[in-house]
């Protein structure tokens, strides 16, 4: 991803304060690209991570109107469904607009309902700001890469199928 996208991915948050400084790349993956921040004033924390949404066109996902036909709700789905159909460069806009916007809810949701999830901060065009899980020398790693005494496996499992019956509570699964 060019140097230019990004930081005009990041320029609101800059701008009003939510971050200070793009410190480096967490992960790059099918959807997005996270990027670890200093936190602004606004933030309310010393590192935050953005999410880059890629755009639409170059997202790794075959069928991807199977995640958005729930998504459109609304006086103009009419429309907005016959320009994704067709997939107009107004049609690939509100695409990306509903994925990001829908993404920025569900966290949300989760966050609010106590889910495991990261504390969602703010919403840009093409962006996600959230809490940054790990410190200043890197992201935490994943459970997978971690060796666990056999109770704090059990812990964590129970913890795993716990957010699991919250997210399906909440008719969500990411």
């Amino acid at each position: 991803m060019r140097d230019d996208f990004i930081e005009s991915s990041l320029d609101s948050f800059i701008a009003d304060g939510h971050i200070s400084e793009i410190l480096h790349l967490v992960k790059g993956g099918k959807e997005g690209t996270v990027y670890c921040c200093r936190g602004g004033p606004l933030a309310g924390a010393d590192l935050v991570a953005a999410k880059i949404y890629h755009p639409i066109e170059k997202r790794g996902f075959r069928n991807d109107a199977i995640y958005q036909e729930s998504r459109l709700r609304g006086p103009r789905v009419r429309r907005e469904r016959l320009a994704m159909s067709k997939k107009s460069s107004y049609g690939r806009r509100v695409q990306s607009g509903i994925w990001i916007g829908s993404e920025f809810e569900t966290l949300q949701m989760l966050h609010e309902a106590g889910a495991d999830v990261p504390c969602p901060i703010a919403r840009g065009e093409s962006a996600v700001l959230m809490e940054y899980i790990g410190d200043g020398t890197g992201a935490a790693p994943p459970l997978a890469m971690t060796e666990l005494a056999r109770a704090d496996a059990i812990h964590h499992l129970e913890c795993i199928l716990r957010n699991v019956g919250l997210w399906l509570g909440l008719d969500r699964i990411h």
